[in-house]
């Protein structure tokens, strides 16, 4: 006998659109045009990974094929809703078009279109990822978009439409899914938490939150990597987990730059990468703290998942710096990072003893 093990993802996957998490424009309006009978043929659901498109595919194809109540939520314990769940219904044909993308594959999909459901009212294509199918497989795909037998409805999901033919695009209803709150995130966060048992403290969830950059999916993987690592659940070892810089190490580097004192900037770098620190997320978090020191020199004081007494030591670090100069420096810093290049570690040194160079004793305004 073999034990299916769901990962906290998956078991926590949201099964009506009410589940679904940061999402309510859409959910709203898929609601309302299930409550009127007024259904697209073809649906476009992008947006960044892990925000609920599949899911929320899902969700539409039962609420298609079963009984709905009266705010248009899918009645959960009917057979056909049970069958969704379990992934045992016939009439919802889901696949990844990242491995599924050639024009045979697609043809081999959409060769039983024609036929009737053999149990719900609509079958069901869910194409995921479609933005990796070949221009053959698009050309294939539109035949069924411009002619779409009254029985089929299909669901693409992308996180990078843009790849898209504008020909597909057309003949799609598009809703854009956006990232996750780190609010949202950490509230859905304590209730899986309190559920499954697993002691932590808002902290912790805040962190996790604004480490999961938008996506609930990376949220709830790195909360069930840390429960099951350690015992104890606290900032410092999901730091030491997931390889997470310490905001203070980004403070330690601007006194360093702002007191124009080279010498102990470099060792401190040096150190760092001795210590094997990825500069993409050293870079990442200097940006963080820039921006804070940005909304510090403007008077915020409290802003949401951080800590006062954080934000009171990024405004002593840029005290007596001018909020525009802080702002200039952001910019450039965000343009640098984006650079692609195999010398990114030199790059961000470089880089950052320069930065030390124009805030000498009598320049810093």
């Amino acid at each position: 006998m073999t034990l299916k093990r769901e990962v906290l993802y998956q078991k926590w996957r949201p099964r009506k659109f009410a589940d679904v998490v940061g999402q309510d424009h859409i959910t709203l309006t898929l609601k309302n045009s299930l409550m009127r009978d007024k259904y697209a043929h073809a649906y476009l659901f992008t947006g960044p990974r892990g925000t609920g498109k599949t899911s929320t595919a899902r969700i539409l194809a039962k609420a298609l094929n079963t009984e709905r109540d009266s705010e248009g939520e899918p009645l959960l314990d009917t057979e056909i809703s049970l069958d969704i769940d379990s992934g045992k219904f016939l009439d919802l044909i889901e696949i990844d078009a990242a491995s599924n993308r050639r024009i045979d594959d697609i043809r081999s999909l959409l060769e039983n279109v024609q036929f009737m459901p053999s149990k719900g009212k609509y079958k069901v294509y869910i194409i995921d990822e479609v933005h990796m199918l070949t221009n053959e497989a698009f050309n294939a795909l539109l035949k069924t978009l411009e002619e779409p037998p009254p029985q089929v409805i299909m669901i693409l999901a992308t996180t990078e439409i843009q790849k898209l033919p504008e020909t597909i695009v057309s003949r799609c209803q598009r809703y854009d899914f956006r990232n996750v709150s780190d609010a949202d995130i950490v509230s859905r966060l304590r209730h899986i938490s309190d559920s499954e048992t697993i002691s932590c403290d808002d902290d912790l969830l805040w962190f996790i939150a604004q480490n999961s950059s938008g996506s609930l999916r990376d949220a709830c993987n790195l909360l069930e990597q840390l429960s099951v690592a350690f015992d104890d659940l606290s900032i410092e070892n999901a730091r030491s987990l997931f390889g997470i810089m310490d905001e203070n190490i980004s403070l330690e580097i601007f006194n360093n730059i702002l007191k124009n004192d080279q010498e102990n900037l470099i060792v401190l770098l040096q150190d760092l990468r001795v210590k094997g620190v990825d500069f993409r997320m050293l870079s990442s978090s200097i940006i963080d703290a820039l921006r804070l020191g940005v909304f510090t020199s403007n008077g915020i004081i409290t802003l949401e998942g951080y800590s006062k007494d954080h934000l009171q030591v990024v405004k002593k670090t840029f005290e007596g710096i001018p909020s525009k100069k802080l702002l200039s420096i952001l910019e450039k810093l965000l343009s640098l990072i984006s650079i692609r290049t195999e010398s990114f570690d030199v790059l961000l040194e470089s880089a950052l003893i320069h930065l030390s160079y124009i805030f000498d004793v009598n320049n810093k305004k």
